[in-house]
């Protein structure tokens, strides 16, 4: 067990910290020439001819830090090809799949564009074009060393032999140099906010120092947050001798694979439990995936034939790569199980994709020192992942990653993705109806959590989490044991999260009428949220652009049904049969940033009826260290909690079958 706690634990962990309203506001890109398939030039490889071998926008793979300090600093890039303006809001618009996305807006980009963080370390951007290419952009934010800071900027414990501590400052409001993609075109760029004072803004100092656990000694990056303080942050000097006094004595720390990240949970703003939320709108939805299926689980479907065993991730912090690739593994095995029941041929024997070649060859993530699933999924998109045979998962292992293996990264070599999100849109968005929809759609779903002490030694099919399923976890207690209304309570409790803010307590909705003669209506789209305030609870609806609103939550009675009382109201307003209307509602809340450590996959759920009439609902949830934890690899955790953070940070992605080694196989048995 001592071997999981030190070596199976990982996300990755690059010394900034952001939160997603230090990146709201308004942004320069500046682009760098556009590079199309089969060209190349000093900073794009030609990625048709082993292009995946060598270093994109200055940065190899793993993504070291060592390397981000050399990146050529706060680039301007003069010689842009081109300069689009962007504002990232924190206003949210709802898809016809009930996801919700953070709304960004560009005068060139008209469409409907949308934004994300990426775990606290930085952001992704999708701008669409009516009729046009679409650009989509991420970038690691900014950070840089302190000053009399010898031994930053290294790999590694980040100390020098004096034991000096190393430091750095988060810049929230601009980029490393980032990766684009313009229609079919790569290339480089460079983001700032057009303020002067947000884009040099200094908005945390993390400090790193090392902390001896057993035989290993573990970086500890502790973060302190311009929030933490009264007025502007002060200088590193300063910063360090509070730390050095004791600051952080209270602060939660998090395992990683090599490291310990530690956090001052005070500063949190208003709680707002978007899980709650979500609950609320979507239990309809819930009950009747339950009703239809009470147990769901993969490994019994297509009669497991799809499957491939579960892997010991071993010494290498590569949890993500393992639970990202299995997931697109997993999805791509049934879509060719599918077809071959579609078309009467023998099913193939189950793909087995490389975690190795994610671990080797992607720009976006840090090798066995962790990563993120959602930074896989776009890897996937963006350059496929190779068969098992092409890179083994041998040195990983042994906490190594080899160099990426050109040879055999050609489309016809590799599984593609060819969409890739958080199941709820964005970093924050939650819900278990959403994970339920896509694992029963798709197949397998990647997801984080926090491991909690329990997990470490499931089996039997307990339900780790078990008590929290009886328990009121919506709301928190103050110490003088009165209840706080404005703090929603952890599963379990040691769990820490930053929360989202009060002001996006709200339901977000969408309607339309249907294309019908008698659901026609006269009432201008601007006049219903007036005419719908008269039908509901007072100052509970807000006006919205067009065929939108939402619902302040705040001002709704307890055990209120908002979706069918708002298609109700919404009905009298257009004066049309409920019928006629087609009503989208999801929450509008979002969680803040959540602790995570380790990354795994749901397969299914389960419910377990007691004697006493209570239900204990749960996840089945495959591992990555090995056959011999819990149940031959798997275990089973409480659902409907958000029980460590599993429920907010789930990503999903669609296997491309249009393209790569999917599409050969599936055209072989035959026509999709």
């Amino acid at each position: 067990m001592l071997v999981i706690v030190l070596f199976s634990l990982a996300l990755a962990d690059i010394p900034v910290h952001c939160l997603r309203d230090d990146f709201a506001g308004s942004w320069e890109i500046r682009l760098g020439v556009p590079v199309a398939p089969g060209k190349e030039d000093d900073e794009v490889p030609d990625f048709m001819d082993g292009g995946v071998a060598h270093k994109y926008c200055f940065s190899g793979h793993p993504n070291k830090n060592s390397a981000n300090m050399k990146l050529p600093p706060n680039r301007e890039l003069k010689d842009a090809a081109k300069v689009v303006g962007m504002h990232l809001t924190l206003e949210r618009y709802v898809s016809s799949d009930l996801s919700q996305h953070l709304v960004a807006e560009s005068a060139e980009y008209n469409g409907l564009n949308s934004w994300t963080t990426v775990y606290d370390e930085g952001w992704e951007a999708r701008l669409h074009k009516e009729g046009g290419d679409d650009l989509r952009l991420m970038a690691f934010a900014h950070y840089t060393c302190a000053t009399d800071n010898d031994s930053c900027g290294q790999d590694g414990v980040g100390i020098d032999t004096q034991g000096r501590t190393a430091g750095y400052l988060s810049q929230c409001g601009q980029t490393l140099v980032g990766w684009y993609e313009d229609g079919d075109t790569k290339g480089c760029f460079y983001g700032s906010k057009v303020s002067a004072s947000e884009k040099d803004e200094v908005h945390s100092v993390v400090v790193q120092d090392q902390e001896k656990h057993h035989s290993a000694w573990l970086q500890v990056h502790t973060a302190y947050h311009q929030r933490d303080f009264v007025g502007t942050i002060p200088d590193y000097g300063s910063v360090l001798e509070m730390h050095n006094g004791g600051r952080a004595d209270s602060f939660t720390r998090v395992r990683r694979a090599a490291s310990i990240k530690s956090y001052d949970p005070a500063h949190t703003m208003h709680l707002r439990d978007e899980c709650a939320a979500d609950e609320v709108v979507n239990q309809g939805k819930v009950a009747a995936l339950e009703k239809e299926h009470p147990n769901f689980d993969w490994r019994e479907q297509l009669e497991g034939k799809w499957d491939t065993p579960v892997r010991d991730q071993g010494s290498c912090g590569s949890c993500y790569a393992i639970a990202a690739g299995y997931m697109l593994e997993a999805r791509a095995n049934i879509a060719l199980h599918r077809h071959a029941q579609k078309t009467g041929a023998a099913p193939p024997q189950p793909l087995s994709l490389s975690p190795h070649a994610i671990l080797a060859c992607s720009y976006f993530n840090q090798g066995c020192e962790g990563g993120y699933p959602y930074l896989v999924a776009k890897h996937a998109q963006e350059f496929g992942v190779p068969k098992e045979s092409c890179m083994p998962y041998d040195q990983p292992a042994d906490g190594e990653v080899g160099q990426c293996d050109a040879s055999c990264q050609g489309e016809h070599e590799n599984v593609y993705a060819n969409q890739y999100n958080y199941a709820g849109g964005f970093y924050g968005a939650c819900g278990q109806e959403r994970i339920m929809a896509s694992v029963m759609k798709d197949g397998p779903i990647a997801i984080a959590l926090e491991v909690p002490g329990p997990f470490q030694t499931a089996g039997d099919k307990r339900v780790v989490g078990k008590s929290y399923l009886h328990k009121s976890m919506r709301v928190a207690v103050n110490a003088d044991g009165t209840a706080d209304q404005e703090r929603g309570a952890s599963s379990p409790e040691d769990h820490t999260r930053m929360q989202a803010a009060k002001t996006v307590r709200v339901l977000e909705a969408q309607w339309t009428l249907e294309d019908s003669p008698k659901c026609q209506s006269n009432t201008s789209p601007n006049d219903v949220p007036a005419a719908m305030a008269t039908e509901l609870p007072a100052n509970s609806v807000l006006a919205r652009k067009g065929d939108r609103f939402a619902l302040d939550s705040d001002s709704l009675p307890d055990q209120y049904a908002p979706y069918a009382k708002s298609l109700s109201a919404l009905a009298k307003a257009l004066k049309v049969d409920e019928d006629c209307v087609k009503l989208r509602m999801a929450d509008g809340s979002a969680n803040g940033w959540e602790y995570t450590n380790h990354a795994i996959v749901v397969v299914g759920w389960g419910q377990n009826n007691q004697e006493d009439g209570s239900v204990d609902k749960y996840w089945i949830v495959r591992n990555s260290w090995g056959s011999d934890f819990g149940d031959e690899g798997y275990a089973y955790i409480a659902r409907g909690v958000d029980y460590a953070g599993l429920e907010s940070q789930a990503v999903e992605l669609k296997v491309d079958t249009s393209k790569g080694l999917l599409k050969q196989m599936m055209d072989e048995m035959g026509p999709q």
